[in-house]
């Protein structure tokens, strides 16, 4: 709005849609009027009408009574449309919430953008280059604030990008004053930049975006853009890798941060001159930027720095090189390389085509015998399928395509792993799920590949991955271009591994057929692979651990760490037994530390590498449970730890690099510069004092033998850099509240309540109806088509009225995750097995099986008799009442027959041997009807545990119900609200019975006399509060810091303690008692500090984390920290004061400095003094 005040084209535009004429608008120009700002003061200020007679000597001084009614009518509406602009204007500056909106006013950015055009005559600002509004936007932002910052690369889209993404929806916003507000969802788009030709046209639509909004001109940018571009093809020394694309990004980012700290102002200086154009030509020469453009040390380097160093470890996937025709070229090893996708992994090996060469993937060769294992695999699972090619894929999703380098027309699919979904679509006429490709709907047929091997044509049809859930490991078999091109050496190579290699591109190929079991024949080569293992001890004392691990290349390396050869510079312990007989380990209890720590991280990194997440640095990234959210989002700190507030650590850097070099101190006592042969991650120069060392584990070492644990075997370590006191605090401040991270309410609730209160009652109700006539006229088209292709013929009869093609439309209409509900439901769910899971709706846990499903088959019959004899038995020993239940269960069963849900009845002779028998048993529930009172009624249940079924049922997911406490309250309260309901519908005169009684003084004490709830909407302004105690050198202090959101200091105190207080407070005399004086410092920082807020949120940091304990759960076992606790606890019910507890680490703690008395950075004038005292009184 800032910017369409300030606009001339704007004005001109606003003018002429007013009616103004063009020599009218000359006339308002020649004075200075050409902006609507300036119209808004020029006659009154806004708010105050001008008279007639100023209005018309606005268009003619000299002739007021010449101007026309009709140019008095628009200068008069030109007038007041600016005047409320003005007035929108300051309204909305002072009540919208964080960061503005600066936009150029669509005029205003038209007539610069055709400015530009001819300025910049020659260059096409068209197609790629031509920059989205949004980039406007977001220079914008930048010019109002009139200071460099950062402006990244990825968020300047092209228009075209703009254009064609969808609208954002709108959110429902509550802000800190509880006051609800919907917006538009807000969206940051970001363009791709995964080679130099995207990197440099990103970085000309920022120069364009920059030289639009006269921030810097466009040839000064370009020339720095060029500069960074030039450094991507420059050569690097010998033994060096080129600067990569990372490099520069990070060379960028860089330079913004030298502008920002260099460029004071963004305007233009008395010469004319912008600030940036003088600026960025000091870049290229400013060693803090070219520092990230330097080339870093490649493979050779390293291999010629130490002949006892290992080379970095070579990456698992092919390289892409072929062999017999000839080397390939390098772009084709990249193209090779490169098809790989980022949501996944891929291993190559056997035989490939690229265009006209034909060749062996190098991965063949480096790894001969993971190769040979995966062959035999194959082999074992379809022994008449020739193939020359092996794939394994992890979490590789392909789109629609056909393998035409193939040289024959089947491709065979093995699964490695459990997953969900997953299947092969392939086109096929008449198939009946389809699928669209290039704007056709194609026939197809999905071959489930989590079932088992299947085979289809590859070659010949179009194909692709469905999606899928859990991790999707799949092995390929296929031929992957004609063998016979290649030379004799490799195809000799390729025979002695064990492809069978395809005599014709015609060879067709067998039935499937699956065997999971491992035969002899395999265990030759696993019997070979165990005889590469090496004797490695990971320190120098117990015995030499024999480490085995077999592994395919794909899968992540995680016991590298576990890889360090001996020196052989001492014994090992024996191994086998002793003299007096008995086992060398046997008196064993602990193994090395090294080696305990090197395996437990091992086993982290495979978790983390399968999925599993880490635990959360700080609350923002946390997963909390429904219930946990609530009680933080109604600002109830749980007992139970939470994840801090603010991480623990500014940020975790990891060293790599000899061990004589990285730190082995637990805790830094000075700067440590980074030597140049050190690696961190992130970049680093630096580790700054009081750097804590978290973790220290060797690098991988050679698999011969030869590298030792000396000085300078490389390790690597990671250092936790810690906050400053004014970095925590402006980090506590940013974050805000606990309560305003946390939601209670599930993802989808939340979604369709946004969705509800952005419209009215009327468009909803529309709404509805719509939707409700759109699926009852789809029913019956689906309908009167006939059969439901998704249902099973045993399920037929029980969906007789149920259409699954109806509820899967209207699930992907929905959005809805479970995909797959159709379907399963059409085929019916297996008593036995596994459960199918939800595609990712309900939360992930898994369960898993006690017996598999065969093995329950195979005692079937001993069950069966088991089972009929416990029947018989109970019904020998039934009473009158049980007996009838058993009645009334065999009608019910007798009924369900007739509907065609079950089958029988059988006698035991029936059963099939491998037939699952369960007994059958009835529940008495108890209801109310209105007419007949009190009813009984009889559900029948399954004892599935009984008959072993339950065993073989295994799950990924879980349901989340309510707690025992919300399901108790529940059914209490409903107990006492049926039984008054009850007496409300009864006819006549209503007896108070003792139930009846207890309901009416249950909704009496909590309705009538109950204690009236407060709920308030005000806003509460969130205060930060810092403390700590000192016991120094026969010395005491407290001292504490409080802080209100914009980061300022509101009060602080600085304390001595004397020696009479300490001796009170310590009366257990114990020798370390700062756990008291801590609570002393921070609940008389509440106490003290506080005296003027009402009804506030406030979050106590203490740095001592025994206190943070006790001030959550408001309880200690001390009774000097119990007497304190009462006194909050007062404190906090007064002032209606919210208090949240969090721990700081003391050397980010700001109130470490008062509490030593050291006060030259505080405020005087915001002291508050006071004389600390302490008691028998104040003890609980």
């Amino acid at each position: 709005m800032a910017n369409l005040l300030k606009s001339s084209a704007a004005f001109r535009e606003k003018a002429l849609e007013c009616g103004l004429l063009d020599a009218q608008l000359a006339v308002l120009e020649g004075k200075g009027i050409d902006t609507l700002a300036t119209l808004a003061y020029v006659l009154t200020t806004p708010g105050v009408t001008p008279s007639e007679l100023a209005l018309r000597e606005l268009l003619d001084s000299t002739s007021p009574d010449a101007v026309s009614l009709q140019a008095l009518a628009s200068i008069r509406r030109l007038t007041f449309e600016a005047q409320t602009l003005c007035i929108a204007q300051i309204k909305a500056s002072i009540e919208t919430e964080g960061e503005p909106k600066v936009e150029l006013a669509p005029a205003e950015r038209a007539q610069r953008i055709a400015a530009q055009k001819r300025r910049l005559a020659g260059f096409d600002l068209t197609g790629p280059l031509e920059n989205a509004y949004s980039n406007y936007v977001y220079v914008s932002a930048m010019v109002e604030h009139d200071h460099p910052q950062w402006l990244e690369l990825h968020r300047f889209i092209p228009r075209s990008q703009e254009i064609s993404r969808e609208k954002p929806g709108k959110e429902v916003i509550l802000d800190e004053s509880a006051k609800l507000s919907i917006r538009d969802r807000r969206t940051k788009d970001r363009c791709q930049i995964q080679n130099e030709l995207q990197l440099a046209e990103a970085m000309t639509r920022r120069a364009l975006a920059c030289d639009l909004l006269q921030v810097c001109t466009f040839s000064v940018m370009e020339r720095w853009h060029r500069y960074l571009l030039n450094k991507l093809s420059t050569p690097p020394p010998p033994n060096y890798r080129p600067t990569s694309m990372e490099q520069v990004l990070r060379a960028d980012r860089q330079a913004w941060i030298r502008l920002a700290e260099e460029v004071p102002s963004l305007k233009r200086d008395p010469a004319g001159q912008l600030p940036l154009d003088l600026a960025f030509p000091r870049l290229q020469i400013d060693p803090h930027v070219t520092y990230f453009l330097q080339p870093l040390q490649g493979k050779s380097f390293l291999k010629n720095a130490g002949a006892d160093e290992d080379p970095p470890p070579a990456p698992w996937r092919g390289r892409g090189q072929a062999k017999g025709s000839g080397k390939a070229p390098s772009e084709l090893q990249a193209d090779l390389r490169a098809n790989v996708d980022q949501a996944g992994e891929k291993f190559l090996c056997g035989s490939f085509r690229h265009g006209g060469i034909h060749g062996v993937f190098s991965a063949t060769r480096e790894f001969p015998l993971s190769v040979a294992a995966l062959i035999a695999f194959v082999r074992i699972s379809m022994p008449e399928f020739q193939f020359s090619s092996i794939a394994l894929h992890r979490d590789i999703s392909t789109c629609c395509h056909k393998d035409t380098n193939n040289f024959t027309d089947h491709n065979l699919v093995c699964p490695l792993s459990e997953f969900g979904g997953g299947e092969i679509w392939v086109n096929e006429p008449g198939g009946l799920a389809t699928r669209l490709v290039n704007g056709t709907q194609l026939p197809g047929r999905l071959f489930s590949v989590s079932d088992g091997p299947v085979i289809f044509p590859a070659r010949a049809c179009l194909h692709s991955t469905e999606p899928w859930t859990g991790s999707r490991v799949v092995l390929i078999a296929y031929a992957g271009g004609d063998h016979n091109a290649m030379s004799a050496a490799d195809q000799t190579f390729l025979e002695q591994l064990g492809f069978p290699l395809p005599q014709d591109s015609g060879t067709d190929c067998p039935p499937v057929t699956w065997q999971p079991d491992v035969p002899v024949d395999l265990q030759p080569f696993l019997n070979k692979v165990q005889e590469v293992s090496a004797r490695k001890c990971a320190e120098r004392v117990f015995r030499a651990v024999g480490v085995l691990i077999i592994r395919p290349p794909m899968v992540c390396q995680i016991f590298e760490v576990m890889h360090v050869s001996c020196d052989g510079s001492h014994e090992h312990l024996p191994w086998g037994r002793l003299p007096d007989g008995g086992w060398a380990t046997k008196s064993e209890v602990a193994y090395p530390p090294l080696m305990c720590k090197c395996l437990a991280h091992s086993f982290v990194s495979q978790l983390q590498a399968l999925g599993a997440k880490p635990l959360p640095a700080d609350l923002h990234a946390a997963q909390l449970q429904p219930a946990r959210a609530a009680q933080i989002a109604t600002s109830h700190q749980p007992s139970k730890r939470l994840p801090p507030l603010v991480a623990e650590y500014a940020k975790v850097v990891t060293v790599t690099g000899p061990a004589s070099l990285v730190p082995s101190a637990l805790k830094l006592e000075a700067d440590w510069p980074v030597p140049s042969v050190c690696k961190t991650q992130p970049p680093a120069q630096a580790l700054p004092q009081g750097s804590k060392r978290l973790s220290s584990f060797p690098v991988r070492g050679d698999p011969e033998g030869l590298d030792s644990l000396g000085p300078e075997s490389p390790v690597t370590a990671s250092f936790g850099v810690p906050w400053s006191p004014a970095n925590f605090v402006a980090q506590a401040i940013k974050c805000k509240h606990p309560k305003l991270l946390a939601s209670a309410l599930p993802a989808p609730l939340k979604e369709c309540i946004d969705h509800c209160v952005s419209m009215s009652p009327v468009e909803i109700a529309k709404e509805r109806t719509a939707n409700l006539r759109q699926w009852m006229l789809r029913a019956k088209e689906l309908a009167a088509e006939g059969e439901e292709p998704l249902v099973s013929p045993h399920c037929k009869d029980i969906l007789a009225n149920k259409s699954m093609r109806l509820l899967g439309e209207m699930i992907s209409a929905s959005g809805y995750g479970d995909s797959r509900l159709p379907c399963d439901i059409g085929k019916g769910f297996d008593l036995l097995g596994p459960i199918p899971d939800s595609s990712g709706v309900l939360p992930k846990k898994a369960t898993y099986a006690s017996l598999s499903v065969p093995e329950v088959r195979e005692v079937a019959r001993d069950n069966q008799r088991c089972v009929w004899q416990a029947v018989s038995d109970s019904a020998m020993s039934m009473s009158a009442d049980d007996l009838a239940v058993a009645t009334e269960i065999y009608k019910l069963t007798l009924a369900e027959r007739d509907e065609h849900w079950v089958e029988g009845p059988f006698s035991l002779e029936d059963l099939p041997a491998d037939a699952i028998l369960t007994r059958r048993f009835g529940v008495v529930q108890s209801s109310w009807d209105a007419t007949k009172g009190s009813v009984k009624k009889i559900r029948p249940i399954d004892d599935f545990t009984e008959s072993l079924a339950n065993l073989t049922s295994s799950s990924s997911e879980t349901i989340a119900p309510h707690g025992v406490d919300c399901i108790v309250a529940g059914l209490l309260t409903c107990k006492h609200m049926q039984c008054i309901s009850r007496a409300c519908r009864a006819k006549g005169i209503v007896t108070i019975h003792d139930d009846l009684a207890a309901s009416l003084l249950y909704l009496r004490d909590r309705v009538v006399l109950g204690e009236a709830r407060s709920v308030s909407s005000a806003h509460r302004q969130t205060f930060h509060l810092f403390t700590d105690a000192s016991l120094e050198n026969g010395k005491s202090g407290i001292g504490a810091i409080l802080y209100n959101s914009q980061g300022l200091v509101v009060n602080w105190y600085s304390e001595e303690v004397q020696e009479e207080v300490v001796s009170a407070l310590n009366v257990d005399s114990k020798k370390g008692f700062i756990y008291e004086m801590e609570a002393f410092a921070a609940i008389h920082g509440v106490i003290r500090l506080c005296q003027k807020l009402r009804n506030v949120d406030l979050i106590v940091y203490c740095d001592n984390q025994a206190t943070v304990a006790a001030l959550v759960k408001s309880s200690s076992e001390a009774p000097v920290v119990r007497g304190l606790l009462v006194k909050l606890n007062d404190v906090e019910t007064s002032r209606g004061i919210n208090c949240w507890f969090e721990r700081v680490a003391s050397a980010a703690n700001p109130a470490d400095a008062p509490s030593r008395a050291s006060v030259a950075n505080l405020p005087l004038h915001c002291r508050i003094r006071w004389h600390p005292t302490f008691d028998a009184s104040d003890l609980d």
